[in-house]
């Protein structure tokens, strides 16, 4: 029955983040600031120059914005381009989730318990996983070092966990 439970949370958010996403508006007061950064990059405008009155950089680091400014080359400057970048990287994190737990646990109903319990801290996260920001690609990269250092021989984990906590960091300095 947990399973089954967790099982409907993961479907429930999939639902959600499907009748999000094309949502012509912000969802929250920072997506807009981050399509703002993304069509800063694409004008060829420094992202961290003086503020002005027509820009003001976030204080965020910057390989969200670049990964989102060249997807935007492809699919053009939209929210749904930045939302899509969280939510293939959210739908990454409950395949991590789920890999390390079940794997730990020696029982795939142990995945699927972590992976719905993630999706089901969705709405008393403010919904966050889905938004044009910068979180979800961040906690992806760090939940993807923790499992090659949980699951992988050194020294090549160790190398691969480092680059991707580097790349962590420069999505979002926490």
């Amino acid at each position: 029955l947990v399973a089954i439970g967790a099982g409907a949370y993961i479907a429930l958010f999939i639902l959600l983040v499907a009748l999000r996403v094309g949502y012509p508006f912000e969802l929250e007061w920072l997506e807009g600031a981050m399509v703002d950064h993304v069509r800063t990059i694409l004008s060829a405008a420094p992202l961290y120059a003086k503020p002005s009155l027509d820009f003001i950089p976030l204080t965020y680091t910057p390989l969200y914005f670049y990964v989102a400014a060249a997807l935007s080359k492809v699919f053009g400057v939209s929210f749904i381009t930045l939302r899509l970048i969280s939510i293939v990287a959210s739908f990454g994190i409950l395949g991590i989730l789920y890999r390390l737990a079940s794997r730990e646990a020696g029982d795939p109903r142990a995945g699927t318990l972590a992976a719905g319990l993630f999706a089901a801290m969705f709405g008393w996260t403010d919904g966050w996983l889905d938004l044009a920001r910068n979180d979800s690609l961040f906690l992806l990269l760090a939940l993807l070092a923790i499992y090659l250092l949980r699951w992988h021989e050194p020294p090549a984990a160790y190398i691969c966990a480092g680059v991707l906590m580097s790349l962590s960091f420069l999505v979002k300095q926490t």
